[in-house]
């Protein structure tokens, strides 16, 4: 046997380049992977959120047809003011106040607003 030792490891107390580049590359795969399956949980959120707005509309009318005996009707224009069913179901839908600030003498589109409109 020859006397020939290899020399010592050095302890190394950080990461090499390739080494930070392959972290750094699993992660935006991991990532990647979990962008699209966010959007699906939003998109069935909101699909949820839509769904139940449009039944508490159906409950909403349906109780204005247990109150006056016939479902809201379109829309009531002339002499007797302007109304829209989307007015008439206001307090079935938690909204009384703002149905108190319709004025039947003013056309739909020149309410006054109950809340300012965001810009």
């Amino acid at each position: 046997m020859s006397d020939f030792h290899l020399p010592a490891k050095k302890n190394r107390s950080a990461f090499t380049l390739i080494e930070l580049l392959v972290v750094i590359a699993i992660i935006a795969v991991l990532v990647g992977l979990l962008v699209p399956a966010v959007q699906k949980v939003r998109e069935a959120a909101n699909r949820m959120s839509c769904s139940n707005n449009l039944k508490q509309l159906a409950i909403a009318c349906h109780s204005y047809h247990d109150v006056n005996g016939f479902m809201p009707p379109v829309r009531i224009a002339g002499n007797d003011g302007w109304l829209t069913w989307c007015a008439l179901v206001l307090p079935f839908i938690e909204q009384d106040a703002v149905y108190r600030l319709w004025n039947t003498q003013l056309k739909y589109a020149v309410q006054p607003q109950a809340a300012p409109r965001p810009k």
